[in-house]
This record gives C-alpha cells, sequence and structure tokens, in this order.
C-alpha cells in the first residue's frame, strides 16, 4: 500500500511539474510537387512555412529523371528544425535513403535550407539534361502554444 501511494505521489508531482500545452501537427501528408529543370542551378520545389515555438522533422522523398527516361536519381532525407526565439534552425540531414543517381544524371540532387520563416526544398538537375522531378514531403511537428 505504501508503495502504491508513493507512485502516486510521485506520479502528481512530476505532471504538476511538466505541464506545458504542445501543438501536434502532422500536415502535408503525401504532398506531391513537381519541377522540370534543364540545367544544374539549384531550383525551389516548395517553401514550408514554420511558426514559432516549432520544432520537428521534414521527410522528403524525390525522383527525378531525364526526360528521355533512361537515367534518374533517387532519395529520401530527412532534416530536423526548430524556430526559437524567432531563428529557424535546420539540422543535419538523416539520409534515409542518399540520393543515387545514374550515369547521364551524376551530379543532380536535393536538399533543403533554411530561408527566413522558411524551410525551402531545392532540386539541381544536370547541365544540359531536361529531368522530370516528383516531390513527397511529410512534416511532423509541434509547437508550444
Amino acid at each position: 500500500m505504501k508503495k502504491i501511494l508513493f507512485l502516486a505521489a510521485i506520479t502528481c508531482l512530476s505532471l504538476s511539474s511538466f505541464s506545458q500545452k504542445l501543438i501536434n501537427r502532422n500536415i502535408t501528408e503525401l504532398e506531391i510537387k513537381n519541377l522540370t529543370t534543364t540545367n544544374a542551378t539549384a531550383t525551389k520545389v516548395d517553401s514550408l512555412v514554420i511558426t514559432p515555438n516549432e520544432v520537428g522533422f521534414i521527410t522528403i522523398k524525390a525522383v527525378g529523371f531525364s526526360a528521355d527516361s533512361v537515367a534518374a536519381v533517387t532519395g529520401i532525407r530527412t532534416y530536423r528544425y526548430t524556430k526559437v526565439a524567432g531563428t529557424l534552425t535546420l539540422g543535419s540531414v538523416i539520409e534515409t535513403q542518399a540520393p543515387v543517381a545514374d550515369t547521364k544524371v551524376s551530379g543532380a540532387t536535393f536538399t533543403a535550407v533554411a530561408s527566413s520563416n522558411n524551410i525551402v526544398i531545392k532540386a539541381t538537375g544536370k547541365a544540359d539534361v531536361s529531368m522530370k522531378w516528383y516531390f513527397i514531403t511529410k512534416q511532423y511537428g509541434a509547437k508550444k502554444e
């Protein structure tokens, strides 16, 4: 009986000392974006607005293939982000499947960068190769209210 009362008291104390209201966000589920590139310049695919006091992950799945469908680049990347005191910070990339490119499109890749209040997803194609890109982005986040 003493153990039960002790555990109940500890539980009540721990709940009262860690009470914060968090808002859970699971947005942009299977958002498909597409883009065509014709050179090796980084081109914006999408921009995700991050609200103050938010923390989470974004996962980007990408497939880019040459117009003649002979070569492709594929990959899956996850990034952790935080926005605290007005500053958006994007963590190091977690390579779920590092981008792999066939020889014809070697060097083609995709990335995410922090820009002001947004996370911007970019694709970089191959010089003199027309490429069609498809992106699926999923965002998991929570913010303190």
